[in-house]
Formats: C-alpha cells, structure tokens, sequence
C-alpha cells in the first residue's frame, strides 16, 4: 500500500480491530454460523452476500474483528512483502475488511478494499478515471474532484473477479454499513452480482429502508439476525466462574437480569471489573442504558487543570458527538476548537487527556478520533444536554467552522453540511438552520471554487442530486461563477457521478452559455452535437461551438475544426 490516505485509514481499523480482539470472549454459535456462510467449496462457488443483522451494541464489530482472524487461520501466507503487509493489515490476505465507522465515504471504502486487495494480486487493478470522461476537453481532465467520480462498484467488481482468478476466491468484510447510509442510497458501489467465488460479509442495525434496500438491490443474500448474550455467555465475558461459588453466582445472575443480555452493557460492566481488579464487591451494575450512558458521560466532567487553565473534557466531548456521524476529528482540530473556546492546549496534553477517557472514544492511537457508540453519541446529544444546550453549543461549532475554514478540507465541510442540514436526520430546523450559515459564508466571500468542490463532494458519496447540491448550484449562479456551473450542469446532463438530472442540468448550462461562458457555450454544443440528454441539433450546436471558439476556447476551435472538416453535421 503507498497512498498515505488508505495507509491512515488502514491503521485506524486495525487498531479498532485489536482493541475487540483483546477481550473478545462467547460468540461461538455466531462465528460457527458465519464462517459456515463465508466458506468457499468446490460444491459452493456462487457469489453471494450474507447480510448480519444486529442491534446497536449488539457486538458486529467485535464478530467481525474476530471472523477475520479465525479466517486467516485456514490461509497460507507468503510472499516478498508479507510481513509488512500484515503489520500494517494483520487480516490479510483471509479477507478485505472495512469498518463503516472509521470511514462512511465511498470514494474512500472502494480505494481502500482495491488498495488491500492489490497486494495479494499479480496484476493489480487500477483505481482512476474512467477514460470516456476525457473525450470532452482540458476541463475535465483537469478538475481533481471530477477525476475521482468513477463508478466504483465497476472497479469492485474487477477487483473482485481478478481475486478469485489468481486466488480462486475472495471475502470481503463490511461492517456497519448502516453508517454508510442509512437507507441504501449511498451503497451502490456494492456489485450487484457477485462473481463466482467471492462472498461478502455485511453488518448492520435493523433499518428498515436499508434491509429493504439490500432486498431490491443486491442479488443473493442470506440473512442472519444476531441475537444478544445467552446466560450462559456471561461467565465467559465478566470473567467470574460460575462454578467457583455462590457470590460469583449470583454476581453473574445480577448481570444477566440488568443487561438482559445486552452485549455494550455486559461489556461495560467487564471493563468496569477489569478496572477493579476483578474485585465483584466494588463493581455497580446499572439497571438501564441510560444510567449507563449517564455514568459514562460523567467521566468528561473531570475537571482539568493546564497551564494555568481551567476547562471541562465535556468541551470536547460535545464537538465529537457532533461530528460522530461526520467523520473522525484529528487532534490537531480538536486543538483548533478548543482555541477557538480559548483554551489553549498543547497537543501532549490534549493527548494524555483523552487517554483519561480512552474506553469511550477510537482512533486516539492514528490519529483519527471518534466517539466508540453512536448510541452515546445520540445520548450526549439527545438527552444529557438540554436542546438549548445543543442549540448554543451547535451553533459555537459552525463558527469555529467559518473562522478556520482555510484549515479545515472542503470534504469535512461537505461532509458536515450533508449530515446537519438533512431533514431527515437533524429534526431540529434551527440546528438545520445554523448548518447552513456554513455555505452562506462561503457564498457571501465569492468562495466559488469550495462551494463547487462541496457539490462533487456530496454527488461522490451519495450519487444523488441532493438538495444541498441544488442549493450549491444556486448560489454558484448568484456569485456569477458560470464556469463551475457548466462543469456541474454537464454531469447533471450526462449522469456521470450522479444520478441524471438532464432538464436542471440543460436549465444551468443555457442561463452559463446566455452569459457569455465559453465553457457552457462548448459543452452544450457538445450536447447537441452527440444528442446528450437533448435532441441532436447540428445547426444550434454549430451556433454555440462557433461563439465557445471566438470567445478563446481551445477545446471549442478543435472540435469546430474537426467537425467542418468531417463534414456530417456542418456545411464545409
């Protein structure tokens, strides 16, 4: 692996996957299931998908950390650059493996798996543009954000399929896809059809529009509904034998009747007992989740005392239960907020900070920082802080957000705006509302070029025209930027990275092309010319083509040239 990118992301899982790994106990009857699912024979070749289906905390993450290195042990492993390899990716080359927590960006997950399965093949799979996307100019050739929109499940299933040829087969886990998308919209760089020989692995909460989805979608997929901890279970994860005598007894029995079973809570309570020493006397077994949660979040309530500062850890825990569904936070962020509260922290204090509370948050270690559990992120959010609270403290965040843009990369505003401005997940509108003051700072200082980035930002990971895109494109109209509008009109017309939007997308590109936008003028000349999303029309694209070549436009004179000297569409 040699992009940097997929290197961080790589470690961020594998530290996550260590860290299940550690005290993994119980599952046996769902790892015998799995691993039955996942096996490939002779007999059994047709590529399937096996859908695990849990609650939150139900232990996905923690089934899928172990499948992986169960899997390993059925594999042979060699090679030049093995030991390497596997220090960065220990679950190679038994299975890919992605964790939806640790990123939920398209672009990200399929470079990644591609990044992991190049490794184990002779002739590696290629993961750039599509080559039809460069018969239409300089413009596209040169606009980054446009060369990364390709069509991901395409290059998957290339992956894939040249895995099983040199292989004889492949395993792909995706855990918590649900935190990919919670309805399915943003899955569709999952292949359809499997090629023979692969299997891959899904895992997520009970969705309905996302199980719904995977059932329209996807072909051949076997359900599995995990349940919670049997009694039986309990003595394997707290540790305490049954059998040793009757305190431990009933210490497991009260466990059991409190948690129901639930595995986050059994766990909890473990973690709890492994703090004290195993000493079961010292231990307090919460009734509900919400004492729980409660408990949890009382621990950023210490108090700190740094260079002559004085400042609660709930500072930053409300910032990363805001951006949990976001994306991970490195340190050097959270540092930028607290400066922007007027705390000053130097970076190994606000590490050895965070290490106070290191059960309750991921990715301290790469660098890639998150709350460990939605559900407490939801909780922190939802009911620990009051909606006025929320409302304050949200609002504290945007600003910093405008204040420090120049620092902060166009895909985590994009990612930001995505999540805090949908309806249908932010209910409050005046939380939707503050989100939005985002965009209107970058509209009110003609900064064009990142409103136009956020748009391919938000077409990447969902393949949809949302309508924060369509506010985008309204606001690249005010400031008067037709360039980027005719660039983004035209994926609308051709439906290249997002879904075909042909009437919006001739709308824009008319109103750039009637404002004397050479870009516009050529592009819909090309629309008419090879009826893209329009009727042909030779003589109106000669027009267009003819006014793109006198304003200057390079593109414009070749294509103009070459058409006059073919001779199909204009008169020589």
């Amino acid at each position: 692996m040699e992009k940097e990118s997929v290197i961080n992301l790589v470690k961020t899982i594998s530290s996550e996957r260590n860290r299940h790994l550690e005290y993994f106990a119980a599952r046996e009857r769902w790892i015998d299931i799995l691993v039955s699912g996942l096996t490939i024979t002779s007999e059994q070749q047709k590529g399937e998908y096996v859908l695990l289906i849990g609650n939150e905390g139900s232990g996905k993450t923690a089934i899928c950390s172990k499948l992986s290195e169960m899997l390993l042990q059925s594999v042979t492993i060699s090679g030049l650059e093995e030991k390497e390899v596997r220090k960065l990716a220990p679950w190679l080359p038994a299975v890919l493996l992605h964790f939806g927590k640790q990123s939920g960006q398209t672009h990200r997950i399929v470079e990644s798996l591609v990044e992991q399965a190049n490794t184990l093949l002779s002739n590696r799979v290629s993961f750039e543009i599509p080559e039809k996307l460069s018969d239409f100019g300089n413009a596209f050739r040169q606009d980054q954000n446009l060369r990364e929109t390709i069509q991901y499940h395409e290059i998957l299933y290339q992956v894939l399929d040249q895995l099983v040829q040199e292989r004889g087969q492949a395993i792909v886990i995706l855990d918590a896809i649900d935190e990919i998308s919670f309805d399915g919209t943003q899955l569709s760089f999952l292949p359809k059809q499997l090629p023979e020989g692969v299997k891959v692995l899904l895992t997520t909460r009970p969705y309905e529009k996302l199980v719904r989805w995977i059932n329209n979608y996807l072909k051949t997929v076997k359900k599995v509904h995990l349940e919670y901890f049997d009694r039986t279970e309990i003595p394997l994860v707290t540790r305490i034998d049954d059998q040793k005598g009757p305190e431990e007894h009933q210490f497991n029995e009260r466990v059991w009747k409190a948690s129901g079973g639930w595995p986050i809570h059994v766990a909890a309570i473990a973690q709890d007992l492994r703090n004290k020493k195993g000493n079961i006397q010292s231990v307090n077994i919460y009734s509900n989740i919400e004492s729980l949660l409660r408990k949890h979040a009382k621990v950023w309530e210490t108090e700190v005392f740094v260079a002559n500062q004085r400042f609660k850890l709930r500072e930053i825990l409300f910032l990363l239960a805001i951006f949990e569904p976001v994306i991970p936070l490195r340190l050097e962020e959270i540092q930028s907020y607290l400066e922007f509260l007027g705390i000053e922290l130097e970076q190994p204090d606000l590490y050895a900070q965070l290490e106070n509370v290191a059960t309750q948050v991921e990715g301290l270690d790469t660098n890639q920082i998150k709350l460990r559990f939605k559900i407490f992120a939801d909780f922190v959010c939802g009911t620990y802080f009051s909606l006025r609270d929320v409302r304050r403290r949200f609002k504290k965040i945007v600003q910093w957000l405008i204040q420090e843009k120049e620092e902060i990369p166009d895909a985590t505003i994009a990612s930001f705006l995505s999540c805090w401005t949908d309806s249908s997940f932010v209910k409050d509108a005046k939380c939707r509302e503050v989100a939005l003051q985002l965009l209107s700072d970058l509209s009110e200082n003609h900064e064009t070029k990142r409103i136009s980035h956020i748009v391919w930002y938000l077409w990447k990971e969902s393949g949809k025209h949302t309508p924060l895109a369509k506010e985008c494109l309204h606001l690249l109209k005010q400031a008067g930027d037709f360039q980027s509008l005719a660039l983004l009109s035209f994926n609308l017309i051709s439906g290249d990275g997002v879904e075909k939007h042909v009437e919006e997308g001739e709308k824009w590109l008319r109103i750039g092309a009637e404002s004397g936008c050479s870009d516009a003028m050529y592009f819909l000349s090309i629309c008419l010319l090879k009826g893209l999303g329009m009727k042909k029309d030779g003589q109106k694209a000669e027009a267009w083509l003819r006014k793109a070549a006198e304003a200057g436009h390079q593109d414009a004179m070749l294509e103009l040239a070459k058409q006059l000297f073919k001779g199909e569409l204009f008169p020589q």
